[in-house]
């Protein structure tokens, strides 16, 4: 029986996607900061999961699957989490791996038009580029930062608003499809740091409404602990859960050394401050 003081990170980044930890480096993180209930989320992968649940397993920690997932309407980039599936099915990995293409393909088409610009962007060079998964971040990323077109990885992140106008939109799946798909796999749909789909800090009534858009999806539930939400944001992400039976995670959406200010234990959320319904 897990008890209900326990602290819980739900949202991590491995060497899977673009984080700059291994599965065991992130267990040794977690033990450091006394948390005992975590997720492996990675973006579009579940390449480390089986990994992660055994480094967790042998350290007494409880693992529940999860997976973040790119969704779109138009070219409003949302990211759903995906809880409590088998990591064995076929499925899950399959359509990771189907949103993963539509990201590779999209982030191909940053560099071919970089290559229009710019004399030192090549296309056929990004083409063959390998990346270092520990530095963080994904090939883009690296390569934009190698070529010099920025003084830190996590600032060529520019160049996407920077060419945002001349690129088509995002051809990820629509939210309902993703929810739909997670539900399949009798999985659970969570929309993550509901904040990040605001240019500023969303009031009550825009988050509400956004949160019902969602709730029209199919998603099951809302992070509502995260490291950059409001107390706004969080108490009014949290209310909305409690008024409609949803859900309610927490966080801390850590990459490792790559994006700073995420680090595992930024926030501290025990278990009886959710809501994870049969996940556990």
């Amino acid at each position: 029986m897990i008890h209900k003081t326990t602290v819980a990170d739900l949202h991590i980044h491995s060497t899977a996607s673009d984080g700059t930890m291994t599965p065991a480096e992130i267990i040794d993180e977690l033990i450091t900061k006394g948390i005992g209930l975590c997720s492996l989320t990675d973006h579009n992968s579940i390449d480390n999961q089986n990994e992660f649940i055994s480094h967790a397993s042998e350290n007494g920690i409880i693992c529940i699957p999860g997976v973040e997932l790119n969704a779109s309407i138009g070219n409003q980039d949302y990211h759903v989490l995906a809880y409590g599936f088998d990591p064995s099915d076929i499925h899950v990995e399959e359509y990771a791996a189907y949103i993963l293409s539509k990201m590779k393909e999209y982030n191909r088409k940053l560099i071919s038009l970089m290559s229009d610009d710019f004399d030192n962007i090549n296309l056929s060079e990004y083409d063959k580029y390998s990346y270092d998964r520990k530095k963080g971040g994904w090939e883009t990323i690296q390569f934009l930062y190698e070529k010099g077109m920025s003084d830190s990885l996590l600032g060529a992140m520019q160049w996407y608003r920077r060419y945002a106008a001349s690129l088509p939109d995002i051809d990820y799946p629509h939210p309902s499809e993703v929810c739909r798909e997670i539900h399949s796999w009798k999985a659970m749909a969570v929309l993550a740091h509901p904040n990040y789909y605001f240019k500023e800090e969303p009031d009550v009534i825009e988050l509400n409404r956004k949160l019902d858009e969602f709730r029209e999806y199919g998603i099951d539930g809302v992070e509502c602990y995260y490291p950059s939400h409001s107390m706004s944001t969080t108490e009014t992400s949290l209310l909305w859960c409690r008024n409609n039976n949803m859900l309610i995670t927490a966080g801390c959406d850590c990459h490792g050394g790559f994006v700073p200010g995420r680090e595992i234990g930024k926030i501290r959320v025990t278990l009886e401050q959710l809501n994870l319904g049969q996940l556990i």
